[in-house]
């Protein structure tokens, strides 16, 4: 566990306050403790290379060349009312991507998943292609996939799936792609 001091934000009066590439203010959500520290946790599973780390109700992960089309389309998924998604809340100071932290665990193994599991996996990949069938972000392609959908990029609560992360693999195409 880290802890970094609370400086450099766009705002000094209030460090949940960044500016992003963009020149727009955004919420990042940063969790400011009595001694003006922040403290990091890594967060464990996933098949992500890059660090991912929880700082209070948020997630902090490096940006890569994915990270503008998973804004975009988590933005759109929280327009649409999709819960199954983190939300996109900008870019923090250090230039990472903030998102909602959603409680639970990555799976790896099937004996770790409820009956029904693999149903409500489905059902929330039907929702999520529904959504984005004839949207702009899908293009001419059948809707915007998540990329990789697998156990280790969806957080499980009590052995059942309830929301997909690490979308920085989202992408137009077709739904089986999503599967396969």
């Amino acid at each position: 566990q880290r802890i970094f001091p609370v400086a450099g934000s766009s705002a000094e009066k209030d460090p949940a306050v960044s500016v992003g590439p963009s020149g727009n203010e955004s919420r990042a959500g940063a969790c400011r403790r009595h001694d003006g520290l922040v403290r990091e946790e890594p967060l464990h599973g996933g098949r992500n290379a890059s660090e991912v780390v929880r700082v209070g109700d948020t997630v902090r992960r490096a940006r890569d060349p994915g990270s503008a089309s998973a804004a975009r389309l988590l933005a759109y998924l929280e327009s649409a009312d999709y819960p199954y998604a983190p939300r996109y809340l900008g870019v923090d100071d250090r230039g990472r991507d903030v998102l909602t932290y959603i409680p639970g665990q990555t799976t790896d193994h099937p004996s770790q998943r409820a009956d029904g599991a693999y149903a409500r996996g489905a059902a929330m990949l039907r929702k999520l292609h529904d959504l984005t069938a004839g949207h702009p972000l899908a293009a001419d392609r059948e809707c915007f996939l998540h990329g990789d959908a697998g156990p280790f990029n969806t957080i499980f609560q009590d052995g059942m799936p309830v929301a997909f992360i690490d979308w920085t693999s989202c992408r137009p195409g077709d739904r089986l792609d999503d599967l396969g």
